[in-house]
């Protein structure tokens, strides 16, 4: 009985989902997944190569602050020495 249920129940699933198909557009699917697939993979090594930048600018930015922070005492020593730079 139960099984029947099931049945009657996945039927109705189908034809509802189906589109008017008479079968499952089995070869449309794998077609649409493929492409999905690919492009996917396309995003994934396009973000590894963006994380990958964000982390080089971000060393680069962390550097350019601290020879900034050693470079800024040194001035303010001079100005304050009556020296200017």
């Amino acid at each position: 009985m139960r099984a029947i249920k099931s049945y009657k129940s996945a039927s109705k699933y189908l034809d509802d989902h189906l589109n008017g198909y008479g079968k499952i557009p089995e070869k449309d699917w794998r077609t649409e997944r493929e492409r999905l697939l690919s492009e996917r993979s396309a995003l994934v090594a396009e973000y590894y190569d963006l994380n990958e930048d964000v982390k080089n600018v971000e060393a680069l930015r962390r550097g350019a602050e601290n020879l900034m922070q050693d470079i800024t005492p040194e001035r303010t020593t001079a100005r304050a020495q009556g020296l200017d730079l």
